[in-house]
Protein backbone atom coordinates (compact mmCIF):
# COMPACT_ATOMS: atom_id res chain seq x y z
CA UNK A 1 0.00 0.00 0.00
CA UNK A 2 1.23 3.37 -0.56
CA UNK A 3 2.29 5.73 2.20
CA UNK A 4 -0.71 8.02 1.43
CA UNK A 5 -3.86 8.23 -0.23
CA UNK A 6 -4.19 9.30 -3.67
CA UNK A 7 -6.08 13.05 -3.25
CA UNK A 8 -8.01 14.64 -5.85
CA UNK A 9 -9.72 18.33 -5.76
CA UNK A 10 -12.00 19.20 -8.01
CA UNK A 11 -12.95 22.78 -8.52
CA UNK A 12 -15.51 24.97 -10.43
CA UNK A 13 -14.24 27.15 -13.20
CA UNK A 14 -13.47 30.12 -10.66
CA UNK A 15 -11.79 27.47 -8.29
CA UNK A 16 -14.01 27.01 -5.50
CA UNK A 17 -14.56 23.42 -4.49
CA UNK A 18 -17.17 21.29 -6.27
CA UNK A 19 -18.86 19.79 -3.05
CA UNK A 20 -20.57 16.39 -3.82
CA UNK A 21 -19.33 15.48 -6.86
CA UNK A 22 -18.53 11.98 -8.29
CA UNK A 23 -14.76 10.79 -8.57
CA UNK A 24 -13.89 7.58 -10.69
CA UNK A 25 -10.63 6.27 -10.00
CA UNK A 26 -9.54 3.06 -12.06
CA UNK A 27 -6.77 0.99 -12.02
CA UNK A 28 -5.46 1.10 -15.30
CA UNK A 29 -4.61 -2.30 -17.35
CA UNK A 30 -0.21 -2.31 -18.42
CA UNK A 31 0.46 -2.67 -22.09
CA UNK A 32 1.07 -6.03 -21.74
CA UNK A 33 -1.66 -7.21 -19.31
CA UNK A 34 -4.74 -8.72 -20.28
CA UNK A 35 -7.40 -6.08 -19.74
CA UNK A 36 -9.96 -8.88 -19.14
CA UNK A 37 -8.10 -9.98 -16.55
CA UNK A 38 -6.97 -8.63 -12.44
CA UNK A 39 -3.40 -8.56 -13.00
CA UNK A 40 -2.35 -4.61 -12.74
CA UNK A 41 0.55 -2.36 -11.63
CA UNK A 42 -1.44 -0.63 -9.18
CA UNK A 43 -4.38 -1.38 -7.23
CA UNK A 44 -7.11 1.03 -5.23
CA UNK A 45 -9.76 1.00 -3.06
CA UNK A 46 -11.70 3.39 -0.69
CA UNK A 47 -9.58 4.92 2.10
CA UNK A 48 -11.01 2.74 4.95
CA UNK A 49 -10.50 -0.45 2.92
CA UNK A 50 -7.04 -1.94 3.24
CA UNK A 51 -5.63 -4.17 1.23
CA UNK A 52 -6.95 -3.25 -2.32
CA UNK A 53 -5.53 -6.62 -3.10
CA UNK A 54 -5.18 -10.00 -1.81
CA UNK A 55 -3.08 -12.62 -3.87
CA UNK A 56 -3.17 -16.45 -2.17
CA UNK A 57 -2.02 -18.05 -5.73
CA UNK A 58 -1.72 -17.39 -9.33
CA UNK A 59 -4.88 -18.67 -9.48
CA UNK A 60 -6.65 -17.17 -6.34
CA UNK A 61 -7.10 -13.73 -5.71
CA UNK A 62 -9.50 -10.74 -5.03
CA UNK A 63 -8.42 -7.75 -6.31
CA UNK A 64 -10.37 -4.30 -6.71
CA UNK A 65 -10.03 -2.31 -9.87
CA UNK A 66 -12.22 1.23 -9.32
CA UNK A 67 -13.68 3.16 -7.28
CA UNK A 68 -16.36 5.92 -7.49
CA UNK A 69 -16.09 8.62 -4.44
CA UNK A 70 -17.77 11.58 -3.89
CA UNK A 71 -15.73 14.94 -2.69
CA UNK A 72 -16.32 16.51 0.44
CA UNK A 73 -16.83 19.57 2.02
CA UNK A 74 -13.39 20.86 0.55
CA UNK A 75 -13.95 19.40 -3.25
CA UNK A 76 -11.79 16.51 -1.72
CA UNK A 77 -11.68 12.76 -2.98
CA UNK A 78 -9.63 10.58 -1.46
CA UNK A 79 -8.35 7.04 -2.27
CA UNK A 80 -5.87 4.24 -1.16
CA UNK A 81 -3.40 3.32 -3.87
CA UNK A 82 -1.95 -0.58 -3.42
CA UNK A 83 1.14 -1.42 -6.03
CA UNK A 84 0.39 -4.55 -7.67
CA UNK A 85 2.19 -7.74 -9.19
CA UNK A 86 3.10 -6.24 -12.58
CA UNK A 87 6.41 -4.49 -12.58
CA UNK A 88 6.50 -1.53 -14.64
CA UNK A 89 4.97 1.35 -15.69
CA UNK A 90 1.58 1.94 -13.53
CA UNK A 91 -1.43 4.02 -13.41
CA UNK A 92 -4.28 4.99 -12.13
CA UNK A 93 -6.57 7.06 -14.35
CA UNK A 94 -8.96 9.62 -12.78
CA UNK A 95 -12.17 11.00 -14.25
CA UNK A 96 -15.82 12.90 -13.26
CA UNK A 97 -18.37 10.49 -13.61
CA UNK A 98 -20.85 13.39 -15.51
CA UNK A 99 -18.14 14.43 -17.27
CA UNK A 100 -16.85 13.81 -21.16
CA UNK A 101 -13.47 14.81 -20.13
CA UNK A 102 -10.78 12.80 -20.85
CA UNK A 103 -9.30 10.61 -18.34
CA UNK A 104 -6.58 11.69 -16.33
CA UNK A 105 -3.83 9.33 -15.43
CA UNK A 106 -1.71 9.44 -12.08
CA UNK A 107 2.00 8.09 -13.13
CA UNK A 108 3.46 5.19 -10.61
CA UNK A 109 6.14 2.67 -11.01
CA UNK A 110 5.97 -0.95 -9.50
CA UNK A 111 9.57 -2.74 -9.00
CA UNK A 112 9.48 -6.27 -9.01
CA UNK A 113 9.65 -7.66 -5.28
CA UNK A 114 12.21 -10.19 -3.94
CA UNK A 115 13.90 -13.00 -5.32
CA UNK A 116 11.20 -16.01 -5.88
CA UNK A 117 11.71 -18.08 -9.00
CA UNK A 118 13.80 -18.73 -11.45
CA UNK A 119 11.51 -18.77 -14.85
CA UNK A 120 12.28 -19.36 -18.68
CA UNK A 121 10.96 -17.64 -21.40
CA UNK A 122 10.42 -21.22 -23.17
CA UNK A 123 9.25 -23.03 -19.93
CA UNK A 124 8.17 -26.54 -22.38
CA UNK A 125 8.72 -26.97 -25.58
CA UNK A 126 9.65 -29.57 -28.59
CA UNK A 127 12.47 -29.19 -31.21
CA UNK A 128 13.89 -31.80 -33.43
CA UNK A 129 17.77 -32.88 -33.53
CA UNK A 130 19.71 -30.37 -34.94
CA UNK A 131 17.56 -27.58 -33.55
CA UNK A 132 18.60 -24.78 -31.47
CA UNK A 133 16.12 -22.13 -28.91
CA UNK A 134 16.57 -19.44 -27.06
CA UNK A 135 15.69 -20.70 -23.40
CA UNK A 136 15.08 -17.10 -21.86
CA UNK A 137 15.99 -17.90 -18.22
CA UNK A 138 16.01 -14.95 -16.06
CA UNK A 139 15.48 -14.38 -11.88
CA UNK A 140 12.27 -13.99 -11.17
CA UNK A 141 9.47 -12.20 -8.02
CA UNK A 142 6.63 -14.30 -7.15
CA UNK A 143 4.76 -13.14 -9.99
CA UNK A 144 7.76 -13.43 -12.78
CA UNK A 145 8.58 -9.90 -12.65
CA UNK A 146 12.47 -10.05 -13.85
CA UNK A 147 14.99 -9.46 -11.43
CA UNK A 148 18.73 -8.35 -11.82
CA UNK A 149 20.65 -11.49 -10.00
CA UNK A 150 22.54 -13.92 -12.42
CA UNK A 151 21.24 -17.42 -13.59
CA UNK A 152 22.78 -20.27 -13.65
CA UNK A 153 22.09 -23.33 -16.38
CA UNK A 154 23.11 -27.20 -16.09
CA UNK A 155 22.49 -29.71 -18.79
CA UNK A 156 20.55 -32.95 -16.81
CA UNK A 157 20.16 -34.43 -19.67
CA UNK A 158 23.40 -34.51 -21.97
CA UNK A 159 22.17 -37.50 -24.12
CA UNK A 160 19.15 -35.03 -25.06
CA UNK A 161 20.29 -31.68 -25.13
CA UNK A 162 23.22 -29.44 -24.59
CA UNK A 163 22.69 -25.72 -23.23
CA UNK A 164 25.18 -22.66 -23.86
CA UNK A 165 26.49 -20.39 -20.97
CA UNK A 166 24.15 -18.05 -22.86
CA UNK A 167 21.01 -19.99 -22.87
CA UNK A 168 20.92 -21.28 -26.02
CA UNK A 169 19.27 -25.22 -25.87
CA UNK A 170 20.11 -27.59 -28.50
CA UNK A 171 18.82 -30.83 -29.01
CA UNK A 172 21.34 -33.47 -29.74
CA UNK A 173 19.13 -36.76 -29.20
CA UNK A 174 15.79 -37.93 -29.09
CA UNK A 175 13.90 -37.66 -25.72
CA UNK A 176 12.90 -35.52 -22.56
CA UNK A 177 15.35 -32.81 -21.98
CA UNK A 178 15.54 -31.03 -18.78
CA UNK A 179 17.54 -28.05 -18.04
CA UNK A 180 18.79 -27.02 -14.40
CA UNK A 181 18.18 -23.14 -13.90
CA UNK A 182 19.86 -21.58 -10.43
CA UNK A 183 19.86 -18.18 -8.76
CA UNK A 184 20.74 -17.91 -5.41
CA UNK A 185 18.98 -20.56 -3.36
CA UNK A 186 16.45 -20.73 -6.04
CA UNK A 187 16.24 -23.49 -8.50
CA UNK A 188 13.53 -24.55 -11.19
CA UNK A 189 13.77 -26.62 -14.14
CA UNK A 190 12.67 -26.17 -17.91
CA UNK A 191 11.88 -29.14 -20.42
CA UNK A 192 12.08 -29.73 -24.03
CA UNK A 193 10.38 -32.55 -26.23
CA UNK A 194 12.95 -33.96 -28.98
CA UNK A 195 10.67 -36.63 -30.77
CA UNK A 196 11.58 -38.32 -33.50
CA UNK A 197 10.20 -36.81 -37.13
CA UNK A 198 7.14 -37.94 -37.95
CA UNK A 199 3.96 -36.00 -39.02
CA UNK A 200 0.27 -37.15 -37.14
CA UNK A 201 -3.24 -36.86 -38.19
CA UNK A 202 -5.18 -35.98 -35.17
CA UNK A 203 -9.11 -35.18 -34.40
CA UNK A 204 -10.32 -32.24 -32.54
CA UNK A 205 -9.16 -28.75 -33.43
CA UNK A 206 -5.08 -26.79 -32.87
CA UNK A 207 -4.36 -23.21 -31.92
CA UNK A 208 -5.04 -21.22 -35.25
CA UNK A 209 -7.68 -23.44 -36.98
CA UNK A 210 -10.97 -22.12 -37.10
CA UNK A 211 -13.30 -25.23 -36.67
CA UNK A 212 -13.94 -27.24 -33.96
CA UNK A 213 -14.28 -31.59 -34.81
CA UNK A 214 -11.51 -31.55 -37.21
CA UNK A 215 -8.90 -33.79 -38.97
CA UNK A 216 -5.60 -32.17 -38.18
CA UNK A 217 -2.14 -32.75 -39.69
CA UNK A 218 1.01 -32.30 -37.43
CA UNK A 219 4.25 -32.59 -36.92
CA UNK A 220 5.76 -34.69 -34.34
CA UNK A 221 7.03 -31.37 -32.59
CA UNK A 222 4.07 -29.68 -32.87
CA UNK A 223 4.83 -27.76 -36.21
CA UNK A 224 3.25 -26.80 -39.24
CA UNK A 225 -0.88 -27.68 -37.88
CA UNK A 226 -2.82 -27.55 -41.54
CA UNK A 227 -6.90 -28.46 -41.69
CA UNK A 228 -7.46 -31.00 -43.62
CA UNK A 229 -11.06 -31.29 -43.11
CA UNK A 230 -14.27 -30.63 -40.64
CA UNK A 231 -16.13 -33.86 -39.33
CA UNK A 232 -18.45 -34.33 -36.48
CA UNK A 233 -17.16 -37.67 -36.46
CA UNK A 234 -19.89 -40.30 -35.35
CA UNK A 235 -20.70 -39.23 -31.49
CA UNK A 236 -17.14 -37.28 -31.24
CA UNK A 237 -14.99 -40.48 -32.64
CA UNK A 238 -13.64 -40.34 -35.95
CA UNK A 239 -10.91 -42.98 -35.40
CA UNK A 240 -8.51 -41.46 -38.48
CA UNK A 241 -6.38 -44.38 -40.08
CA UNK A 242 -3.45 -43.57 -43.04
CA UNK A 243 -4.04 -45.50 -46.13
CA UNK A 244 -0.17 -47.93 -46.32
CA UNK A 245 0.87 -45.86 -48.22
CA UNK A 246 0.34 -42.16 -46.49
CA UNK A 247 -1.27 -40.60 -49.03
CA UNK A 248 -5.09 -40.30 -47.88
CA UNK A 249 -6.94 -40.77 -44.60
CA UNK A 250 -9.83 -42.87 -43.60
CA UNK A 251 -12.18 -41.69 -41.18
CA UNK A 252 -15.44 -42.51 -39.72
CA UNK A 253 -18.26 -40.35 -40.71
CA UNK A 254 -21.34 -39.79 -39.56
CA UNK A 255 -24.80 -40.80 -42.03
CA UNK A 256 -28.50 -39.16 -41.70
CA UNK A 257 -29.36 -43.28 -41.64
CA UNK A 258 -27.89 -44.18 -38.76
CA UNK A 259 -25.55 -46.83 -40.49
CA UNK A 260 -21.39 -46.88 -40.16
CA UNK A 261 -19.59 -44.98 -43.13
CA UNK A 262 -15.90 -44.49 -43.42
CA UNK A 263 -14.93 -41.90 -45.71
CA UNK A 264 -11.19 -41.46 -47.26
CA UNK A 265 -9.88 -37.61 -48.18
CA UNK A 266 -6.20 -37.11 -49.42
CA UNK A 267 -4.05 -34.75 -48.68
CA UNK A 268 -5.49 -32.03 -51.11
CA UNK A 269 -8.64 -32.27 -49.20
CA UNK A 270 -10.60 -34.58 -51.75
CA UNK A 271 -12.93 -36.57 -49.98
CA UNK A 272 -15.39 -39.59 -50.48
CA UNK A 273 -17.03 -42.53 -49.42
CA UNK A 274 -15.32 -45.95 -49.12
CA UNK A 275 -17.47 -47.92 -47.59
CA UNK A 276 -20.96 -48.12 -46.03
CA UNK A 277 -20.55 -50.80 -42.99
CA UNK A 278 -22.89 -53.61 -43.77
CA UNK A 279 -25.96 -53.69 -41.25
CA UNK A 280 -28.25 -50.96 -39.97
CA UNK A 281 -25.79 -49.87 -37.50
CA UNK A 282 -24.42 -46.46 -35.53
CA UNK A 283 -21.18 -47.62 -33.33
CA UNK A 284 -17.98 -47.25 -34.17
CA UNK A 285 -16.51 -48.92 -37.30
CA UNK A 286 -13.26 -49.44 -36.14
CA UNK A 287 -11.36 -49.25 -39.33
CA UNK A 288 -7.98 -51.51 -39.82
CA UNK A 289 -5.59 -52.18 -42.22
CA UNK A 290 -3.31 -54.76 -43.38
CA UNK A 291 -0.15 -52.64 -44.60
CA UNK A 292 1.33 -55.43 -46.93
CA UNK A 293 -1.81 -56.71 -48.32
CA UNK A 294 -3.74 -53.87 -48.06
CA UNK A 295 -7.07 -55.35 -46.88
CA UNK A 296 -9.57 -53.10 -44.69
CA UNK A 297 -11.16 -54.73 -41.76
CA UNK A 298 -14.23 -53.08 -39.69
CA UNK A 299 -16.70 -53.98 -37.64
CA UNK A 300 -20.77 -54.44 -38.79
CA UNK A 301 -23.56 -56.50 -39.14
CA UNK A 302 -24.90 -59.33 -41.34
CA UNK A 303 -27.99 -58.25 -42.64
CA UNK A 304 -29.66 -61.22 -42.55
CA UNK A 305 -29.16 -62.60 -39.71
CA UNK A 306 -28.69 -59.43 -37.36
CA UNK A 307 -24.86 -61.16 -36.54
CA UNK A 308 -21.87 -58.56 -35.71
CA UNK A 309 -18.20 -58.87 -36.25
CA UNK A 310 -15.27 -58.67 -38.27
CA UNK A 311 -15.35 -58.28 -41.50
CA UNK A 312 -12.66 -57.84 -44.80
CA UNK A 313 -12.64 -55.87 -47.57
CA UNK A 314 -10.36 -54.51 -50.67
CA UNK A 315 -8.73 -51.05 -49.32
CA UNK A 316 -11.44 -49.51 -51.85
CA UNK A 317 -13.78 -50.14 -49.99
CA UNK A 318 -15.18 -53.47 -52.32
CA UNK A 319 -16.39 -56.84 -51.88
CA UNK A 320 -16.93 -57.19 -48.03
CA UNK A 321 -17.27 -60.19 -46.41
CA UNK A 322 -17.72 -61.47 -42.87
CA UNK A 323 -15.03 -63.53 -41.64
CA UNK A 324 -15.80 -64.41 -37.76
CA UNK A 325 -17.68 -62.40 -34.55
CA UNK A 326 -15.54 -59.90 -32.76
CA UNK A 327 -14.85 -56.41 -32.68
CA UNK A 328 -12.10 -53.43 -32.84
CA UNK A 329 -9.80 -56.05 -35.33
CA UNK A 330 -6.54 -54.94 -35.55
CA UNK A 331 -4.76 -57.30 -38.47
CA UNK A 332 -1.06 -57.72 -39.08
CA UNK A 333 0.95 -56.17 -41.04
CA UNK A 334 0.77 -59.21 -43.39
CA UNK A 335 -2.66 -59.83 -42.44
CA UNK A 336 -1.99 -63.99 -41.67
CA UNK A 337 -3.30 -63.29 -38.06
CA UNK A 338 -6.02 -60.47 -36.61
CA UNK A 339 -5.83 -59.36 -33.02
CA UNK A 340 -9.51 -58.45 -32.06
CA UNK A 341 -11.94 -57.93 -29.30
CA UNK A 342 -14.18 -60.15 -27.59
CA UNK A 343 -15.83 -60.29 -23.78
CA UNK A 344 -13.80 -57.78 -22.59
CA UNK A 345 -10.37 -60.63 -23.43
CA UNK A 346 -8.11 -59.32 -26.47
CA UNK A 347 -7.80 -62.49 -28.92
CA UNK A 348 -5.65 -63.27 -31.86
CA UNK A 349 -6.90 -65.42 -34.16
CA UNK A 350 -4.40 -67.33 -36.96
CA UNK A 351 -6.50 -66.70 -40.16
CA UNK A 352 -4.66 -69.77 -41.79
CA UNK A 353 -5.56 -72.63 -39.24
CA UNK A 354 -8.50 -70.54 -37.26
CA UNK A 355 -6.60 -71.19 -34.21
CA UNK A 356 -7.38 -68.27 -31.74
CA UNK A 357 -5.49 -67.68 -28.32
CA UNK A 358 -6.39 -65.10 -25.63
CA UNK A 359 -3.54 -62.72 -24.69
CA UNK A 360 -4.62 -59.99 -22.41
CA UNK A 361 -7.67 -58.59 -20.45
CA UNK A 362 -9.44 -55.16 -21.13
CA UNK A 363 -8.50 -54.30 -23.98
CA UNK A 364 -9.32 -51.47 -26.41
CA UNK A 365 -8.65 -50.92 -29.79
CA UNK A 366 -5.82 -53.34 -30.20
CA UNK A 367 -2.97 -51.96 -32.56
CA UNK A 368 0.01 -54.45 -34.37
CA UNK A 369 3.54 -52.77 -34.51
CA UNK A 370 5.16 -52.33 -37.83
CA UNK A 371 7.62 -55.64 -37.18
CA UNK A 372 4.53 -58.04 -36.40
CA UNK A 373 6.33 -58.39 -32.84
CA UNK A 374 4.20 -56.67 -30.40
CA UNK A 375 0.35 -55.98 -30.16
CA UNK A 376 -0.38 -52.21 -28.23
CA UNK A 377 -3.62 -51.13 -26.58
CA UNK A 378 -5.48 -49.41 -24.34
CA UNK A 379 -6.66 -51.12 -20.86
CA UNK A 380 -9.91 -49.77 -19.21
CA UNK A 381 -8.87 -51.41 -15.60
CA UNK A 382 -8.17 -50.46 -13.42
CA UNK A 383 -7.58 -47.30 -15.01
CA UNK A 384 -6.27 -46.40 -18.40
CA UNK A 385 -3.11 -47.50 -19.27
CA UNK A 386 -1.17 -48.56 -22.49
CA UNK A 387 -0.23 -51.72 -22.63
CA UNK A 388 2.17 -54.07 -24.66
CA UNK A 389 2.01 -57.78 -25.26
CA UNK A 390 3.45 -60.53 -27.91
CA UNK A 391 1.03 -62.27 -30.13
CA UNK A 392 1.74 -65.51 -27.92
CA UNK A 393 0.30 -63.42 -24.80
CA UNK A 394 3.81 -63.16 -23.33
CA UNK A 395 6.01 -60.14 -21.86
CA UNK A 396 2.60 -58.24 -21.45
CA UNK A 397 3.96 -54.83 -19.67
CA UNK A 398 2.71 -51.56 -18.94
CA UNK A 399 4.45 -48.32 -20.53
CA UNK A 400 2.52 -45.33 -19.42
CA UNK A 401 -0.84 -44.79 -17.77
CA UNK A 402 -3.27 -41.38 -17.48
CA UNK A 403 -4.15 -41.35 -21.43
CA UNK A 404 -7.45 -39.72 -22.66
CA UNK A 405 -8.99 -42.06 -25.25
CA UNK A 406 -8.42 -45.62 -26.37
CA UNK A 407 -6.38 -44.47 -29.37
CA UNK A 408 -2.46 -45.98 -29.85
CA UNK A 409 -0.51 -45.73 -33.39
CA UNK A 410 2.69 -47.01 -34.21
CA UNK A 411 5.84 -44.98 -35.44
CA UNK A 412 6.65 -46.34 -38.27
CA UNK A 413 9.88 -47.74 -36.86
CA UNK A 414 8.00 -49.51 -34.03
CA UNK A 415 10.20 -47.82 -31.35
CA UNK A 416 7.28 -45.13 -30.43
CA UNK A 417 3.78 -45.01 -29.75
CA UNK A 418 1.77 -42.14 -30.30
CA UNK A 419 -1.60 -41.12 -27.57
CA UNK A 420 -3.46 -38.30 -26.39
CA UNK A 421 -2.71 -37.54 -22.50
CA UNK A 422 -5.41 -37.42 -19.79
CA UNK A 423 -4.60 -33.95 -19.23
CA UNK A 424 -4.67 -32.90 -22.34
CA UNK A 425 -2.54 -32.97 -25.60
CA UNK A 426 -1.09 -35.41 -27.82
CA UNK A 427 2.31 -37.23 -26.57
CA UNK A 428 4.87 -39.94 -28.22
CA UNK A 429 6.03 -42.66 -25.91
CA UNK A 430 8.94 -44.66 -26.52
CA UNK A 431 8.42 -48.44 -26.17
CA UNK A 432 11.43 -48.91 -24.67
CA UNK A 433 11.18 -47.35 -21.11
CA UNK A 434 7.71 -45.68 -21.54
CA UNK A 435 9.61 -41.99 -21.51
CA UNK A 436 6.86 -39.50 -22.68
CA UNK A 437 7.64 -36.71 -25.03
CA UNK A 438 4.29 -34.44 -24.83
CA UNK A 439 3.41 -32.40 -28.08
CA UNK A 440 2.57 -28.61 -27.40
CA UNK A 441 0.23 -27.06 -29.75
CA UNK A 442 -1.88 -30.23 -29.36
CA UNK A 443 -4.26 -29.88 -25.77
CA UNK A 444 -7.52 -30.41 -28.19
CA UNK A 445 -6.45 -33.03 -29.78
CA UNK A 446 -7.33 -36.89 -29.54
CA UNK A 447 -7.19 -40.01 -31.40
CA UNK A 448 -3.76 -39.67 -32.73
CA UNK A 449 -2.61 -41.40 -36.08
CA UNK A 450 1.22 -41.90 -37.41
CA UNK A 451 1.92 -41.33 -40.90
CA UNK A 452 3.90 -44.04 -42.50
CA UNK A 453 7.31 -43.52 -43.70
CA UNK A 454 7.28 -41.49 -47.48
Amino acid sequence: MATHPLSVEVDDRNGRPEVGVVVKFLALAADSADSAKGARGMYVCAVQTSPCARYYSERGYSVNLALWQRTDSAGRAQAHVQFGVIAGPAAIGVSLQDSAGPLERVKYTTRPGALARVVATVPDTAVYVGRTYDLGAHAADRFGNARPELVTLADATPTVIHVSSSGQVTASGTGRGRVRMRSGDITDSAWVSVPPRGRLAAFGWAPGLSAVNQLVLINTDGSDPVLLATTPGVSGIALPLWTPDGNALVFEAATGGGSGQLNIIDMMGTQRVLLHAPGDFSESVEPAFSSSTWALYFFGTVDSTGQSGVFRARADGSGSTFIFPGVQPAPSPDGSHVAYVSDTLLMVRDMASGQVTVIAANPVLPRWSPKADLIAFVSFEPFQQVQIVRADGSGLRTITSGVSSFVVSWSPDGAWLAAAHWDGGLELIRVADGEQLPIPGTSHLTQPTWRPTQ
